[in-house]
């Protein structure tokens, strides 16, 4: 089975400065995955790749089997983000406002949002789209 998130030689630069230094892996589904480090290690950039909110300067990556690059909107709709200028709204709307834009289930990193949700007050077809 191919992996379901795909990551090889991502680079990311801004000028002279590089964010992020040609980093790889693989997660296959089911795989529990942490991508940790110190302030300015990169990871949020590479969330941010991977997530199609910014595009690597080389490198390639794809979710579910397609391309962050050549098809970001496909990745977009196999997989949810909240953003951080939702952070600010209240947990309870960024949820809501989280759910309004998925429009396919959310490839599950290693929990179930689902758990994470249950006591927040949604609507019943709130929850039904989770």
């Amino acid at each position: 089975m191919p992996p379901i998130l795909e990551v090889k030689n991502l680079v990311k630069k801004y000028g002279d400065f590089t964010a992020v230094k040609g980093i790889s892996f693989d997660i296959k589904e089911g795989e529990i995955f942490s991508l940790l480090g110190p302030n300015g290690a990169g990871k949020t950039t590479t969330i941010s790749m991977l997530s199609t909110l910014y595009v690597p300067t080389s490198g390639e990556a794809s979710v579910g089997g397609h391309s962050v690059t050549k098809e970001p909107m496909a990745v977009r709709n196999l997989i949810g983000e909240l953003p951080r200028m939702l952070e600010n709204t209240g947990l309870n709307q960024s949820c809501r406002n989280l759910l309004s834009n998925v429009k396919a289930p959310p490839i599950k990193f290693g929990f179930d949002i689902r758990y994470w949700v249950y006591s927040w007050p949604l609507t019943d077809s709130e929850f039904a789209r989770l």
